[in-house]
């Protein structure tokens, strides 16, 4: 499992942002609003499925883990 990051400037698009991709695939983009970072991630289409704020996911994935530990499913 591997993942990139590419910095995109397109023309269908108002902003710079990130792609990023899993094993080749598109699976999220990442972009600046109102001076946070937002994820977006997207279907095989390059749709978006649902956007949040990064620092929200990634309280959310520690939550998580945390929540796996307790539960003894993780070191």
């Amino acid at each position: 499992m591997s993942f990139s990051v590419t910095v995109v400037d397109a023309a269908h698009r108002p902003d710079v942002y990130a792609e990023i991709e899993h094993d080749g695939e598109l699976v999220a983009e990442a972009f600046p609003e109102g001076g946070r970072m937002r994820v977006a991630f997207v279907d095989p289409e390059g749709q978006p499925l649902w956007v949040a704020a990064a620092d929200e996911l990634d309280d959310a994935l520690q939550r998580a883990r945390q929540a796996l530990m307790e539960a003894g499913l993780l070191a």
